[in-house]
């Protein structure tokens, strides 16, 4: 008796199978970048910027999770806080100008 089933065997020659096993694999990459973001994040809340300063120097690939965890959060705010900032900075040049 075969250690997997001949219906089993026939699915995983299937080209879907493998299409969800990425798909799989790229959300549990985007969770683990996500969950590394989230202790990165709490490091720089609670340490001194010289002692992440020195973790990053030492370990620069958590710069760049941290940035990539960063765009990935950033990209499902309901708004960008920078562009809130922007509108209000253009609305008291304007006010200032016509002061």
């Amino acid at each position: 008796m075969p250690l997997i089933h001949r219906s089993v065997q026939k699915r995983v020659k299937n080209k879907k199978v493998f299409n969800i096993t990425k798909r799989d694999n790229i959300i549990k990459e985007k969770t683990i970048d996500s969950s590394y973001f989230r202790l990165l994040n709490e490091k720089f809340y609670t340490k001194s910027s010289y002692e992440m300063k020195k973790i990053i120097e030492e370990n620069p690939e958590l710069f760049e999770i941290y940035q990539n965890g960063f765009c990935l959060q950033s990209q499902r705010w309901p708004i960008n806080p920078i562009t809130e900032i922007i509108k209000i900075i253009k609305k008291w040049y304007d006010n200032l100008l016509h002061f």
